[in-house]
Parts: structure tokens; sequence; C-alpha cells
């Protein structure tokens, strides 16, 4: 049973709000959870602040029960904590890697109210957007909880969605998804495509931009000309698109203004309105990343890889090819090392495959200086790491072969750009 094994927890950590999940291995569901047991309080304010007087952090609505002059308040937390490495917090000076595992650690407390001394076994997270900066801010923060690489995923906000949209269902969607979300900077619409038919299952979001068209402002000055509104760029956003799905989500549909526009939208389809799609996403991502056949699903992004890089070597016996990056991976985290023997080559030949074009490139190492003379008596590690969605550096270092063959600390690089 789950409860034996460990929560599977979702977290969606937005500007204002913070939202947790974890999933219910009875109802087969993500739940959310709310700050008080019994109340629907699953919206907790982004803030955060170090109690003074008791040397504790607080976050949520707890700094309302305070003195304000007992508390120091990080301001807007999560744009501060992303973009400055260094935050002071009363009289010393936090690492923002710290900062953000403090944070996190104070909100899974939440947790206690409803599983009390459980681990956790994989949690997933997401942000509205995540950099390479986010990423690696977020290893080392959960590194600190305990929660290792394998024992988690970070998530965007349009992956969450994927997670939540496949999960619904036992069947992928036949048609597409749509999102509708509206936030202070107004009303986005995104459809989520499923290409079922490729050898790599794909998704893919196409986006339709309206937020100057309709804002929270707007609805809150006139909600029956916003519903106008939204109804005629509803229609706009679903045209060429077969649609049997739409999710409305966002602080602007808390309330139920839209709600005619939806109904009117819903023959022939599924219509649904809340504000924890993102937080359930992420759960489900945790909960897939523990099943023995995960979800083998990409969503095409900027910050995916479109190549492939592989060599020819002898393995288990027999000439085969050894893949040492696949494709479609998140540039930074698309790194892996691996050794090889040199059996009298003097140079290697890496394979490198646009998934996109379906052309083949090969590049060379040329391993001059390196006697290899002696079959299988050098040892050769290949590292490759991106640094940037379109370029790759690709690393060779001589490790010689233990007291037999001493190495010549030689390292070849070289760059691919695409």
């Amino acid at each position: 049973m789950m409860e034996e094994t460990g929560l599977l927890v979702g977290m969606d950590i937005c500007e204002d709000f913070i939202q947790l999940t974890y999933f219910d291995s009875k109802l087969l569901s993500p739940e959310s959870v709310s700050r008080e047991e019994g109340e629907e309080q699953y919206l907790i304010p982004t803030r955060f602040a170090y109690r003074r007087n008791k040397n504790e952090w607080i976050i949520g609505d707890e700094l309302d029960d305070e003195n304000p002059e007992d508390i120091t308040e990080i301001k807007d937390f999560v744009n501060t904590i992303t973009n400055k490495e260094r935050i002071k917090v009363y009289d010393r000076v936090y690492e923002r890697d710290k900062l953000m595992q403090i944070f996190i650690q104070s909100v899974l407390r939440i947790l206690n109210i409803y599983h009390p001394f459980k681990e956790i076994r994989h949690i997933g997270i997401t942000f509205q957007t995540v950099t390479k900066e986010i990423a690696e801010m977020m290893a080392s923060s959960l590194k600190g909880l305990g929660i290792e690489r394998e024992n988690y995923i970070l998530l965007n906000h349009d992956e969450a969605f994927l997670y939540y949209t496949i999960n619904q269902e036992q069947e992928l969607p036949a048609n597409d998804t749509a999102l509708f979300e509206l936030e202070e900077d107004g009303l986005h619409f995104r459809i989520l495509s499923i290409d079922k038919q490729s050898e790599q299952m794909m998704a893919k979001i196409s986006r339709k931009e309206k937020s100057e068209k309709l804002t929270k402002e707007m609805v809150e000055a006139d909600r029956k000309e916003s519903s106008n509104i939204f109804y005629t760029l509803s229609l706009m956003a679903l045209e060429d698109h077969v649609v049997s799905t739409i999710y409305a989500v966002g602080r602007g549909f808390i309330d139920n203004w839209g709600d005619d526009t939806l109904r009117k939208l819903s023959p022939g389809r599924r219509v649904f309105r809340g504000q924890n799609l993102y937080a359930k996403g992420a759960c489900l991502a945790a909960r897939d990343r523990t099943l023995d056949e995960p979800a083998d699903i990409v969503l095409m992004g900027e910050d995916r890889t479109t190549v492939g890089f592989s060599i020819m070597a002898v393995k288990d016996g027999r000439m085969r090819e050894v893949v040492l990056l696949k494709p479609w991976i998140k540039w930074y985290e698309a790194e892996t090392e691996t050794d090889i023997i040199l059996k009298g080559e003097n140079e290697l030949g890496i394979l490198i495959k646009d998934y996109i074009t379906g052309k083949i490139s090969r590049r060379f190492i040329s391993f001059s200086g390196v006697n290899a003379s002696k079959s299988g008596m050098t040892r050769i590690r290949l590292s490759l790491k991106f640094k940037d969605r379109d370029t790759c550096i690709i690393k060779a270092a001589d490790l010689g072969f233990g007291v037999l063959v001493p190495t010549t600390n030689r390292v070849w690089e070289l760059i691919w750009e695409k």
C-alpha cells in the first residue's frame, strides 16, 4: 500500500499562492491539502517570514497573526529567490538554495496534519516556468532535505497540464484539450494536442494570447460584458481544433462570472472550473515516476533538445550502436558520462541524429598522443553536457589503465553546435 512505501506529493509554487496535494491510494487520485483540517483553504499565500522572537520560519496566512515588528518577511518571495543568489533576512545573509530548502520544508509540514511521520517517496514541483537557474536551485534545496534527484520531478505549468490531462482516463484523449487561464496579466488560451502516430509519442501546446482583451480588472468592473467578451474569444481560440475537454483555471475564475459562457461551450465537451490543476498534475507526474511503465510521452518545448548522440562500440560481445544521450531532454538536464576502452583505435566517431529533420551526421575525436597499440589497455572517459539547447560540449579524458598504463592526463574537447 502507498502508506507503507511513502507519500506521493505535488506542489505548485506561484507568485501569489502555493498549493499542495498528495496521492490518495484508496481514491486513486490526488487530493488537495488544506491549511486547516476540515477547511477548504487550499490556496496558501506565498508569503515567507522569519519570526525573530521565536527563532522560527512561518508561511502563508500565519503572517497575519503576527506583530509586523516581530517578523522579517521576504517580500515577493518567488521573484526574489529566483533573481537573487543571496538574500539578507534580518541580521543574516542566506544563499537562495538554503532559503528555498527552508521554505519547502515549511510547506511540507502541512502534510503532517494528514499523514504524520510519513516519508515522501516522490514529489513533483511545478512553477509557471522552469529555467536552468531554478532547476539548479531546486536540486540543491531538495538534496538538503534528503530528496535525491531520482525522487523528484520538476515541471513547468505546461508539463503539469499534460500529466493532469493524460491521467483523467484510461485511454489518451482522442481529441485536443483546452486550458483557459485568467490571471492578473489577463486571459490565456492553450490547446494541448497529442500525436500518437509518431515513433515517439509527442505532445504540443499551441498558445492563443488574449491577455489584453480580457483582464481580471475588466471582470470586476463589468461581469456581463466580460462574459460576452470571454465567449467571443473562446470561440476564436477553439477554431481549427476538435476539443473534447475544457479546463478553466486561474484566480480570475474563482468566482462564477464565466459559468454561463462555459455552459454555452459545453455541448459535446466536458468543462471543468477549478484552481488545483497544476498541483494535481505535479502529483500525478510524481506517481508516474513510480510506475513500472511510466508515460512515454514528450511535450515539445523550447527547452528540449532535438538531437541524439551515440557511438558504435562492442557491447555484450557484439558491435552495436550505444546511445549516449537521447533527444527530447531538457537541455539543462542533458548530460552523461561513460567509460570506453580503446582497442587499437586512435579516433572515435560520434553519431548525431537530428530528430526534427532526420539528418544524421558524424563528428570525430582524434586521440593524438595516446598509445593505443596495446589492445584494450587505454580507458577513455567520455562526457557530454549541453551548454544551451543547441550547443553540446563533448569531452574525452585519458584515464590510462591502472598501474599498467599511466594516464597522459590529456583531455580532448569537441563542441557541437546545431
